[in-house]
Parts: C-alpha cells; structure tokens; sequence
C-alpha cells in the first residue's frame, strides 16, 4: 500500500499521509474511500472482482510533462498484473468549470493540457485538442489521463457516495463526453453507493451540520480507526 510514491504500512499511516485539511469535513469523499477500502472489501469484491494480489495506491500522481509542479492525482488506484482501476470518489463537491471557462480564468493551465492531451491521444490513438475538449471540465481530462498513463487492461471507475439524481446525470454527462471522444478506449464506471454513519460518527456530522464547527480534522481521523459507517451497493453504471 502506499500514499503518492511513499510505501505506507498502516491505516493509521495512510490518515496521516494525508493533510489535516482533507479530513476537516465527515462529508468528504475520502471518507467513504477509505472506509470501503479498510471495512468494506466484499463490497469492492463485487464491483471489481477484489483480490489480495491487487495492490494499492493513494492519490497516485500523474504528471502532464516532466517537469510539472501540478500532478493529477487519481484518489486510488488498484492494480495487480492483469488489471489497473483508477478510481475517482465523490460525495458532496461542487460541479466543475468547463475547460473553456477554467483557461479563461487560468491560462497558465494550457500547458498542462496539452501535456494530459499527450498522453490521452497516446493511450486511445486519437489527435485531440483543446479546442476539442472545451466543453469538458479540466477536472475530468485530467483523471481519464491518469488512467491512460498506466499499462495493461484498465478502467476509470467514479465511486460516488450519497449522491442526488442531477449530481449523477452531471456525472455520466461529462463522462459520456471524454468516453465518445477516446473511441470507448478505456471503460467508465460510475458506482452508486449509499452510506449510514455509525452513532459515533453521526455526533460528528452533527457537529458540522448544527453547531457550523469547520475544524474536526483530529476528531474525524480518530473516529476512522475504527468502523464510521456502512455502506451499500446501489448500482454500477456503464459509460457508453
């Protein structure tokens, strides 16, 4: 197991590789990850036929050039000799800008681009552009090219928890775009899944929701040593 490029030994390790920041909110998406990964691996065994050979790595980092200071960092990615899952978890963020409207706001981003287009158009043998992407979020190119960096047999899986209909028809849109754009090279996935928080950790979203505290990072990561809520298998989509 590891976090970015670092071999991590623990699940204690893993919360800690993590900036404070990331566990600020019981509402984060990270969350329900680890959780699924640590508590709930019959679950994984069923949406993608889950193994001890597989390994695992958090916030794998993809670099659009070499030298880029600005990697995409897939939330985890499972892989063993034959298959590599590239995974994306959501739960309550905000809908993406279109790459149109993000390089307008941030031109320094074309380069990036243009890096992630490479290896896009490496991976799928197309010639996209920017200008054929401009209706795409920035946020999408980027996690599909991460899962065009790896080798071998590979899927673009969006785990997303407790959300709504319009935030899932958001989802498979924008998925369905950079799907018909790369010929069906690599299969997506969007995974529906609901959770119920444990007693424990129900007093800590309440915190969050009723008394407005923003800071419950130390409270949140020691809540997750052990079991914060159950999750259920609603529905695999298939992106075509």
């Amino acid at each position: 197991m590891n976090y970015k490029s670092s071999f991590i030994n623990t699940k204690q390790d893993l919360i800690n590789s993590y900036e404070d920041k990331e566990f600020d909110s019981p509402f984060r998406s990270t969350i329900p990850l680890l959780e699924l990964f640590f508590e709930n691996k019959e679950i994984l065994k069923k949406i993608i036929n889950y193994d001890e050979s597989f390994n695992a790595i958090f916030e794998d980092e993809t670099k659009p050039y070499e030298e880029s200071k600005h990697p995409s960092c897939t939330d985890l990615r499972l892989y063993n000799n034959k298959y590599n899952y590239c995974i994306e978890a959501k739960q309550t963020e905000n809908e993406y800008d279109s790459l149109e409207k993000a390089l307008s706001e941030r031109p320094g981003r074309k380069n990036s681009v243009e890096g992630f287009l490479q290896i896009i158009n490496e991976r799928c043998n197309t010639n996209l552009t920017i200008d054929d992407v401009s209706n795409i979020t920035y946020q999408m190119i980027h996690r599909f090219a991460s899962a065009c960096k790896v080798s071998g047999k590979t899927e673009m899986l969006y785990f997303c928890f407790n959300i709504t209909s319009e935030k899932e028809q958001y989802y498979k849109s924008e998925l369905e775009k950079i799907y018909k754009l790369t010929n069906g090279t690599i299969p997506i996935k969007i995974v529906l899944m609901d959770t119920e928080p444990t007693s424990e950790f129900k007093v800590i979203q309440d915190k969050w929701i009723i008394k407005k505290e923003r800071k419950l990072s130390e409270e949140i990561k020691n809540a997750m040593m052990k079991k914060v809520m159950n999750i259920k298998l609603k529905q695999i989509i298939e992106v075509n």
